[in-house]
């Protein structure tokens, strides 16, 4: 893949660097944040239980 068609992106970025690179509008809800930094360590330390 060209370089300049690669998209280094994170979900913290949100909506706007996707949608650009996509070409796509701009949803008008807030970015779905699952798996919080919190709910991750409540399900590592439900695998450290077993």
């Amino acid at each position: 893949m060209p370089a300049h068609r690669l998209l280094e992106w994170q979900p913290a970025d949100g909506w706007e660097p996707l949608c650009a690179a996509l070409d796509l509008p701009v949803p008008d809800e807030p970015f779905p944040h699952e798996n919080t930094t919190a709910d991750m360590r409540a399900r590592i330390g439900d695998l450290d239980r077993r």
